[in-house]
């Protein structure tokens, strides 16, 4: 059994990387891993997957139907658009949380054994992935169901999907981190979180935002992936080349940032678990 060395430090990022492809079965091991532990108190399972968008979307609709339908063009349709974006922001949520999580919630391995930390991080963004994989069933049908023609721009969800789990990593190890230093952190992350759905055009379109708001809106990625999204599922919406280069860069700049504070930062927080 290797004990991990709290001297180790400066570990090259593209190195941890092909560590962890190295360790690709145990990686396997640990996304299973989330899925079960995850639905194994649920009657219903990862179906939840589907259940729990299209319930959120029905909400949305009935609340906000009034207020937003007639502000969008008669090619737009207001339930697709309103599931692209409950699926999107409860993937960020969901898997933001599970890669936070999966740190402290592993503490007893990191303590006994050699195990490279990411690979809790990066299976629980697989596993969310997974999740919002399964969501995409039923707005695949809601989108036939209201007419919505699927082109070629559908497989641009890749791209949105990628970005995502970027973010999600990047991010949440930094939150990971931050959690076993201040666990005060976890209450401004919920409250953060909470910020950033209502700053991601969920159920409200852009145009109905004033000239100071949009580009504060228009400046958070999500909306940016949120808009490349749109566009794939039947045009629902409009996405430019500086959205895909703005989610882009900013998606890789995140996962960069987050696996370097990590690196820096883990040979004195495992002293700390």
């Amino acid at each position: 059994m290797q004990v991990y060395d709290s001297t180790q430090r400066d570990v090259p990022i593209f190195s941890t990387l092909k560590k962890v492809a190295l360790s690709k079965d145990l990686l396997v091991i640990l996304v299973k891993k989330e899925l079960t532990n995850r639905y194994k108190r649920s009657l219903i399972g990862i179906w939840w997957s589907l259940l729990n968008p299209l319930l959120t979307t029905a909400v949305l609709y009935y609340v906000f139907n009034t207020a937003f339908k007639s502000k969008f063009s008669a090619t737009n349709h207001f339930i697709p658009y309103i599931l692209c974006g409950v699926l999107l922001i409860t993937f960020f949520n969901q898997s933001l949380t599970m890669v936070s999580d999966s740190i402290t919630g592993n503490a007893p391995i990191f303590t006994k054994m050699y195990v490279r930390p990411e690979l809790f991080g990066i299976s629980a963004a697989i596993a969310a992935s997974i999740n919002f994989s399964f969501g995409l069933v039923p707005l695949v049908v809601v989108c036939l169901w209201s007419g919505v023609h699927i082109g070629i721009g559908f497989f641009s969800i890749i791209f949105v999907l990628a970005c995502l789990f970027l973010i999600a990593v990047g991010l949440g190890l930094l939150c990971a981190i931050s959690y076993i230093f201040f666990e005060d952190f976890r209450s401004i992350i919920s409250l953060l979180l909470m910020v950033i759905g209502y700053m991601t055009p969920v159920f409200y379109p852009l145009s109905v935002l004033g000239p100071h708001t949009r580009p504060i809106i228009e400046s958070n990625p999500l909306t940016s992936l949120l808009l490349i999204f749109r566009s794939g599922m039947g045009d629902l919406d409009v996405a430019t080349p500086f959205n895909w280069m703005h989610a882009g860069v900013l998606s890789l700049s995140f996962f960069l940032i987050g696996m370097y504070a990590f690196h820096r930062l883990w040979p004195r927080a495992i002293v700390r678990l």
